[in-house]
C-alpha cells in the first residue's frame, strides 16, 4: 500500500468522507455502548453478581451502589453478608472491588473476584458448640444475556472478625485483625487462607479446604505467641487452660457444619490448666501438647500442682477420660499436703518427698492417683523416717489411702490404708493398718499429755484411726499388736484410745525385769516377765488387773514368777506371787552359801507403788522354799516392808557341805552331815549377806549328832550358838573317838575357821586321848586356835594347860600341860615290841608337865609304881622319875621304896628299844647296853623260874615238865632287828627240872629265826656227866621241843627217878611222872592222892622227831576214847604212805571217833568237852549210853556226876568215805612229814583220803560201847 500511495495517490474527496463517517458512527457506537456499559454497571451488573455470592454463601448478601468502574472492576460500595434467624454472624464492608477478566468475555463465561476492603465480620458459636454453618458452594451459572456469572475467588485485604462464644458467657470476644485472605473457589473443593492478628498480639493462619462433593472441611489452624483462651475460639479442648502462651497448629474436621476431629500440635508456655475436682489448677505449664483425633496428648509438659512441681505425661481421649502420669520434685511434706488441699497434720512433720501422680477417670471426675517417697529422711511425732512411701488415690474429695509405709533406720516400720473425706468443713478420715518396730514411747510424745513412763519398741501391730482431722485429739485409736519392751513382748488386744483414755488387754511375754529398778537390788537382770493383763484408765492414771507369771534363761534359767489377781490404779499395785524355780544365784545369799544351782518356789501377795518400783518399795508376805543339796529349806511366814524382811526358816537334813567352802575349814566330816534347823531370819534387800538369824537345830553326822540349843546372828555377822553333842566321833581329829557334851562358840562368818571363832565347853572323850585308854572329861577353850584346857579328868588323869591343834592337819602341833595320873594300870601303856611277850601289871602313878607333840613328846616328872610285875618277877613299890627328852630318849630311875638295891633304870631309844638298863633284885642283877642296835646282856646270878615262866612258860606249862629252878648268869648279845640272840657261858648253878636237881648245867644257847637250838649242853650231877641238845619252836600256838640227851658217863637210875620213874611198869604208864603224895595226905579224909587209883592216861613218847607244826604231844589208851588238844594235825599230802604215822590224840579243836570196821558215825554232829577242866588225867570215858548226856546237837563227854568237860568242839570225820574199816595208819613216824594244817588219815599206798573235811559221830546212835581206840595202827580207822 506504501507503493499504491506514492504512485498512485487516491484521490482526497473520498478519504475524508469515510474517515469522517466512521469517526461519527464509532463514536455513536461509543456512545451508545457507554450508555449502555453504565447502565449495565449501575442497574444490571450488582444484582447479577449478588445473586451467585448469596448462593454461594447460602446468606443474603447486600452490595451497596457501584461507586466506581474501571477497565476490568468496579467497586461497589458498603455491602454486607446479613445475618438471619439462624446465624447471627455478619459481614461488613466498606467498600467492595469486584475484578473480572476482559477475555472471559469473548466465551462469555465470566469469573469474579470479590475483594472485600475494610471488612469487619462477626462469628458466633451457638449453643450446640459451632460456629456458623458454611455450605460454600458456586452454584448453577444462570446466563444474563448471554453471559454467564460465577464467584472464582474471595480476598479481604484489612478487615477485622469478631468471634463470641455464647457457650461460655464469661469469655470476651476474640477481635482479630485481618491482614490477609483469599478463598479460592473451584468446581470439587474451595480453599481458604487468612492471615490475622489477635488483639493480644498474637499471629494466626487459617487454611482450609473445603470438598463440596461430600461436605466436608478441613481447617488448619497455625498460631504464634497467641493466648491459651483464644484457642478454645477455634476447637473446644477437654481441658481448661487460661494464661500463658501457646504456638502450634491445629487440624480441624467438619463434615456436615460438625466438627468431626482434629489434630495438633501445641507448644505451652506458663499455661494454667484447670481440671475439674483436682485439688489445685496446673499452673505454669510449659511443654508440648499434641491433639490427636480429638485426644489430647501431652508428651511432657512441666507444669505445678499448688506447690508440687512436675513432668505431665499422658492423654485426654476423645472421650474426656484422663490418664496422666505426674513425675514430681521433691517438695517439703506440708507443702505437699497443702497442694493436695490437704488439712495440716495436728503434728509437726519435716523432710521433703518425692512421687508420680497418675490422673485418671472421667475429666469432670477424675482419680488422683499417687506414689509418693521420701527423698530424704523425714521426721514426724519424734521419729526419724529413713524410707517412707504412700499410695493414695483424691476423689470426688475423698482421699483414699490404699497403702502407705513409714521405715526407720533401726527397721520399725508403719503400714496403713484409709480414706479422708476432704469434702467437709470437718474432715473425718479412718485409717487401718501395721506397725512395726517403732519406739511407741517418742511416737505417742505429741499425742498424749504425757509420756509413756516405758521405752516401748512395737514389734508388730494392727491399727485402726478414725476422727476429724481439724481435732486430731479427740482421735480414737483401736488395735492390737506385739510391742517389744527391752527384749520382751507385750501383746496388745482390743486397745482402744480415746482422748487420753485408754483401755485393752495386755499378754506380757519374756519381759525383762530389768525394764523395773528391781534388778538393781536382786540379780534378776536376765529374768523375764510373763502375764496377761486388762488395761484401763487415762495419761494420769494408769489401772492394770490381771496375771502375771516371771520366768527366765541365765542367771534366771528357766525361772517362772505367776502374779494372780493382779490389780493396779493410781499408781498402786497388788497381787498374788507364785514364784516357781527362781534361781538362788539371784540373790548374792550365794556368795557364801553354794546354792547358785538352787531354785527357790513360794506364794507370796505383793503390795506397792509404781513410783518405787524396787525391792525397797515393795510389801511381800507369804511363803518360800527351795531346794539346798537333798533337802528343801522352807521360808515361812515371810515379810518384807520398805527393804526390811524377815522369815521362819525351816530345813531337814540339810547338807552341810552345801553351805560353802568355810565348812571345810576344821578337817572334820560337816560336809557329810545333816542339819535340821527352825531358825527366824531377818535382813535388809541392801545386803542379803547381812542377816540377823536365832533359832536352833539339830547336824546328823556319820560320826554322831549335835543339837544346836541356841543360834543367833547378827548383822555384822557375828554369831553365837550352844551346841551339844552326844557320842560324837572325833577320830578324824587325832583319834579323840566319840565324844559328848556341850560348847558355846562364837565368831563371824565372815571370817569362819578355827583360827577365829572362840569355843567354850565341856566335853567328854568316851574313849580317852591317845595313851589314856579310859574317858576324859575336859573343860576348855578354844581361842585363836589354841585350846585352853582348865581341866581334863580321866577315872586316874587330870590335866590343865594349852594344846595348840592344827584344825587343817588333825593333829596337834604341841602342847604345855601339867598332867597328874594315879592308879594307871601298866598294862594299858605301850612298852617295846621285845616285852610284848611278857605279862606286866602294876599300877603307875604320876605327876609332872608334859610338852612338845605327839611326835616329840616331852614329859618331866615324878612316877609310883606299885605292885609291878614283870612276868613272874615281882617287885615291891617303886618311886622313882621318868623324863622324855624325846621319842628316841625315855629315861627313867625307879627304886623299891623298902629296899633300895632293888631297883629298875634304863633308857629307851626309838621304837621303845632299849639303849641300857639295870635290874638289881636281891643280890641277882641283869644290865643291857645297846650297841649298834645289838643289845649286850649281863645276867648275873638270876633264878631261872622267872625268867622261864615269864619268857618260855609252855616249858613247864605241860605234863612233862612242870618245874625248872637255878641259878643263871650268862652273856647273851641280842639282834634288836629280829631279837636273835647268841649266848655265851650259860652257866645254870643248881639246875632243877621236876625232881631232878643238879649240881650245874652249862650249854651255848643260840636264837635263830623261830628256833632256839640248845648246844653243846652238859648236866652235871654229882660225878654225872650228860650231854643233850635240843631244839625249841617256842613261838606260835603249839610250841615244840626236840632234844637228845647222851648219857656217856652217867647213872642212869639218877635220870629216871628224877623223871618219876620207879619200877619198869612205870615205863608204861601214860604219864610221865606219878603224882606224890604230900604229908598232908597222910591226914586227908578223902582218897584223892592215897586212894591208889591210877589215871587212865598213859603218855606215848614218839621214837623219833615230830614236826614243829604237828602234835607234840599225845595221849591214848588201847580201851579208852581218842582225846587230842592241838590245833589239826597235817601231813605232806604228796605222801602216799603213812604206815610210820603213829596215832597222835591231842587235839584243842578236833575230837576223833573210830569205830573199827564201821562206816562214817554222822555227818556234822557235834561232841564237846568241857574246855574249863584243867586235869583230865581222872576223866572215863564210860561205855553206857544212859551215862552220856546230850546238849542240844552236841554230844557230850562228861565223867560221871561231873560238869560238861567242853563246849563246841567239833568232832569229824570224813563224810565222802562210806567204809573206812580197811583204812590202816601205820606206826612209822619218819613218814610223817609238815607243813601242814590237818592230818589226813589214808589207806597204806594210796591217795590222800581228804583234807580239811569235818569228821562228825551219828548223835542217834545209843551205845558206844563198841567203838574202841585201839593203840595198833593196823586196828585204827579214820
Amino acid at each position: 500500500m506504501t507503493n499504491n500511495s506514492d504512485n498512485n495517490p487516491a484521490p482526497s474527496t473520498q478519504r475524508p468522507s469515510s474517515l469522517k463517517l466512521l469517526i461519527y458512527l464509532l463514536l455513536l457506537i461509543s456512545a451508545g455502548s457507554l450508555s449502555y456499559g453504565w447502565y449495565f454497571l449501575t442497574q444490571k451488573l450488582v444484582p447479577l453478581i449478588e445473586s451467585p455470592v448469596s448462593n454461594f454463601l447460602n446468606r443474603d448478601v447486600d452490595l451497596g451502589d457501584v461507586k466506581a468502574v474501571g477497565f476490568n472492576s468496579i467497586k461497589i460500595g458498603k455491602s454486607s453478608i446479613n445475618s438471619d434467624k439462624n446465624n447471627l454472624d455478619y459481614v461488613t464492608t466498606d467498600e467492595v472491588e469486584i475484578s473480572v477478566n476482559p477475555l472471559q468475555l469473548l466465551n462469555r463465561k465470566i469469573e469474579l473476584t470479590i475483594n472485600l476492603i475494610d471488612a469487619n465480620g462477626y462469628l458466633e458459636k451457638d449453643l450446640e458448640n459451632q460456629w456458623v454453618e458454611l455450605n460454600l458452594s458456586r452454584g448453577e451459572r444462570k446466563p444474563f444475556y448471554g453471559f454467564n456469572f460465577a464467584v472464582d475467588k474471595i480476598t479481604v485485604n484489612q478487615g477485622y472478625l469478631t468471634l463470641e462464644n455464647q457457650v461460655k458467657d464469661e469469655e470476651l470476644p476474640l477481635l482479630l485483625k485481618i491482614d490477609q485472605g483469599i478463598i479460592t473457589f473451584n468446581s470439587n473443593q474451595n480453599k481458604y487462607n487468612f492471615f490475622a492478628q489477635s488483639s493480644t498480639g498474637g499471629k494466626i493462619q487459617f487454611e482450609a479446604l473445603q470438598n463440596n462433593q461430600e461436605n466436608k472441611w478441613l481447617l488448619d489452624i497455625k498460631g504464634k505467641e497467641l493466648l491459651t483462651d483464644e484457642i478454645y475460639y477455634f476447637v473446644d479442648l477437654p481441658i481448661d487452660a487460661e494464661a500463658g502462651k501457646v504456638n502450634g497448629d491445629i487440624q480441624l474436621v467438619f463434615e456436615n457444619s460438625l466438627l468431626e476431629n482434629y489434630n495438633g500440635n501445641l507448644d505451652v508456655s506458663a499455661v494454667n490448666v484447670n481440671i475439674p475436682n483436682l485439688p489445685q489448677p496446673l499452673t505454669n505449664s510449659n511443654g508440648k501438647i499434641i491433639l490427636r483425633n480429638r485426644a489430647v496428648e501431652i508428651e511432657k509438659v512441666n507444669t505445678n500442682l499448688g506447690e508440687i512441681n512436675g513432668d505431665v505425661t499422658g492423654i485426654i481421649d476423645d472421650t474426656n477420660q484422663l490418664n496422666l502420669q505426674v513425675n514430681t520434685d521433691s517438695v517439703a511434706v506440708g507443702r505437699a499436703l497443702e497442694s493436695l488441699n490437704l488439712p495440716p497434720l495436728p503434728f509437726a512433720v519435716t523432710g521433703e518427698i518425692i512421687g508420680n501422680l497418675d490422673i485418671k477417670g472421667s475429666l469432670t471426675q477424675p482419680e488422683i492417683i499417687t506414689n509418693i517417697s521420701a527423698l530424704r529422711p523425714i521426721n514426724f511425732l519424734n521419729t526419724d523416717f529413713t524410707e517412707s512411701q504412700a499410695n493414695f488415690t483424691i476423689i470426688n474429695n475423698d482421699l483414699m489411702l490404699e497403702n502407705f509405709t513409714l521405715k526407720t533406720k533401726a527397721g520399725g516400720e508403719i503400714k496403713g490404708e484409709g480414706e479422708v473425706s476432704l469434702a467437709k468443713e470437718e474432715t473425718d478420715f479412718a485409717v487401718t493398718g501395721e506397725v512395726t518396730g517403732i519406739d511407741l514411747r517418742k511416737f505417742t510424745e505429741n499425742l498424749t499429755t504425757s509420756a509413756l513412763p516405758l521405752s516401748l519398741k512395737l514389734v508388730r501391730g494392727e491399727y485402726k484411726v478414725t476422727g476429724f482431722w481439724q481435732n486430731f485429739s479427740a482421735t480414737q485409736w483401736q488395735g492390737k499388736g506385739e510391742v517389744n519392751l527391752n527384749g520382751g513382748r507385750v501383746i496388745v488386744n482390743d486397745l482402744a484410745y480415746n482422748q487420753n483414755n485408754y483401755q485393752g488387754d495386755l499378754q506380757l511375754i519374756d519381759i525383762p525385769l530389768d525394764t523395773i529398778n528391781i534388778c538393781e537390788t536382786v540379780e534378776c537382770a536376765d529374768g523375764k516377765l510373763q502375764g496377761d493383763l486388762q488395761l484401763t484408765g487415762d495419761s494420769q492414771n494408769i489401772s492394770l488387773s490381771g496375771d502375771i507369771n516371771v520366768n527366765g534363761a541365765s542367771n534366771f534359767n528357766g525361772a517362772r514368777i505367776i502374779v494372780n489377781d493382779f490389780t493396779y490404779n493410781q499408781n498402786n499395785y497388788q497381787g498374788d506371787l507364785q514364784l516357781i524355780d527362781i534361781p538362788l544365784d539371784t540373790i548374792n545369799i550365794c556368795e557364801t552359801v553354794e546354792c547358785a544351782d538352787g531354785k527357790l518356789q513360794g506364794d507370796l501377795q505383793l503390795t506397792g507403788d509404781s513410783n518405787n518400783i524396787s525391792l525397797a518399795g515393795i510389801d511381800l508376805t507369804g511363803n518360800f522354799s527351795f531346794p539346798l543339796a537333798d533337802t528343801i529349806i522352807n521360808l515361812n511366814n515371810t515379810q518384807l516392808t520398805q527393804g526390811e524382811w524377815q522369815t521362819e526358816l525351816n530345813a531337814v537334813n540339810l547338807d552341810l557341805g552345801s553351805l560353802g567352802e568355810s565348812i571345810d575349814n576344821f578337817n572334820f566330816p560337816l560336809q557329810t552331815g545333816k542339819f535340821d534347823t527352825n531358825l527366824t531370819v531377818r535382813g535388809n534387800i541392801n545386803n542379803f549377806s547381812a542377816v540377823e538369824v536365832n533359832g536352833e537345830g539339830k547336824v546328823n553326822l556319820p560320826e554322831g549328832m549335835l543339837t544346836v540349843e541356841r543360834i543367833s546372828l547378827d548383822r555384822n555377822n557375828n554369831f553365837s550358838s550352844d551346841i551339844s553333842a552326844l557320842h560324837l566321833n572325833l577320830d578324824n581329829w587325832g583319834d579323840l573317838g566319840k565324844t559328848s557334851g556341850k560348847v558355846t562358840v562364837t565368831g563371824n562368818l565372815n571370817n569362819f575357821s578355827v583360827d577365829t571363832i572362840d569355843v567354850a565347853g565341856n566335853l567328854t572323850f568316851e574313849k580317852g586321848i591317845n595313851v589314856i585308854k579310859q574317858p576324859v572329861n575336859a573343860d576348855f577353850v578354844l581361842n585363836d586356835g589354841k585350846i585352853f584346857v582348865k581341866k581334863a579328868t580321866s577315872e586316874d588323869i587330870s590335866a590343865r594347860g594349852v594344846i595348840n591343834y592344827d584344825f587343817d592337819e588333825g593333829s596337834i602341833q604341841d602342847w604345855d600341860l601339867f598332867i597328874t595320873a594315879s592308879g594307871i594300870d601298866v598294862e594299858t601303856l605301850p612298852l617295846p615290841n621285845s616285852l610284848q611277850g611278857i605279862d606286866y601289871q602294876g599300877k603307875l602313878n604320876v605327876e609332872g608337865n608334859l610338852t612338845g607333840n605327839l611326835q616329840q613328846p616331852l614329859f618331866k616328872g615324878d612316877v609310883t609304881v606299885n605292885k609291878f610285875s614283870l612276868g613272874d618277877l615281882a617287885f615291891n613299890n617303886l618311886g622313882g622319875n621318868v623324863s622324855v627328852e624325846s621319842l628316841d630318849a625315855i629315861r627313867f630311875s625307879l627304886f623299891d621304896v623298902t629296899n633300895k638295891n632293888n631297883r629298875l633304870t634304863g633308857v629307851m631309844g626309838a621304837g621303845f628299844l632299849p639303849q641300857e638298863f639295870n635290874l638289881q633284885v636281891d643280890g641277882a642283877e641283869i644290865t643291857g647296853v645297846n650297841r649298834q642296835d645289838t643289845l649286850a646282856i649281863n645276867i648275873s646270878n638270876f633264878s631261872v623260874t622267872p625268867l622261864t615262866k615269864s619268857l618260855l612258860p609252855f616249858l613247864t606249862d605241860n605234863e612233862y615238865v612242870n618245874y625248872l629252878d637255878g641259878k643263871l648268869s650268862a652273856d647273851i648279845n641280842v639282834n634288836l632287828a629280829n631279837f636273835d640272840f647268841v649266848t655265851n657261858n650259860v652257866v645254870i648253878a643248881k639246875a632243877q627240872i621236876n625232881n631232878f636237881i643238879s649240881d650245874k648245867l652249862t650249854a651255848q644257847v643260840v636264837k635263830k629265826d623261830d628256833k632256839i637250838l640248845i648246844d653243846t649242853g652238859e648236866l652235871v650231877k654229882g660225878e654225872n656227866k650228860y650231854n643233850f641238845q635240843a631244839t625249841i619252836l617256842p613261838f606260835g600256838d603249839n610250841p615244840e621241843i626236840e632234844a637228845e640227851m647222851m648219857v656217856s658217863n652217867g647213872d642212869i637210875q639218877t635220870l629216871l627217878t628224877g623223871a618219876g620213874i620207879y619200877n619198869i611198869n612205870d615205863i608204861f604208864q601214860d604219864s610221865p611222872s606219878l603224882r606224890l603224895c604230900q604229908a598232908k595226905d597222910l591226914y586227908s579224909t578223902q582218897a584223892d592222892c592215897l586212894s591208889g587209883n591210877p589215871s587212865p592216861l598213859a603218855v606215848v613218847f614218839p621214837d623219833t622227831n615230830l614236826s614243829t607244826d604237828n602234835l607234840t604231844n599225845s595221849i591214848g589208851n588201847q580201851n579208852n576214847l581218842l582225846l587230842s588238844f592241838s590245833e589239826n594235825i597235817s601231813i605232806d599230802k604228796e605222801r602216799e604212805n603213812l604206815s610210820s604215822s603213829p596215832v597222835v590224840s591231842q587235839d584243842e579243836n578236833n575230837l576223833f571217833l573210830v569205830k573199827e570196821g564201821s562206816e562214817s558215825l554222822s555227818n556234822n554232829q557235834n561232841i564237846s568237852i568241857d574246855k574249863e577242866r584243867e586235869n583230865l588225867s581222872s576223866l572215863p570215858v564210860t561205855s553206857k549210853a544212859d551215862e552220856l548226856t546230850e546238849n542240844q546237837t552236841n554230844l557230850s563227854l562228861a565223867r560221871e556226876g561231873s560238869e560238861l568237860l567242853s563246849d563246841n568242839q567239833n568232832i569229824s570225820i570224813d563224810k565222802e568215805r562210806e567204809n573206812l574199816s580197811s583204812l590202816p595208819v601205820t606206826s612209822k613216824a619218819d613218814e610223817l612229814t609238815e607243813n601242814q594244817t590237818n592230818l589226813s588219815l589214808a589207806r597204806e599206798g594210796s591217795e590222800l583220803l581228804s583234807d580239811n573235811q569235818n569228821i562228825s559221830i551219828d548223835k542217834e546212835k545209843e551205845n558206844l560201847s563198841s567203838l574202841p581206840v585201839t593203840s595198833k595202827a593196823d586196828e585204827l580207822t579214820e
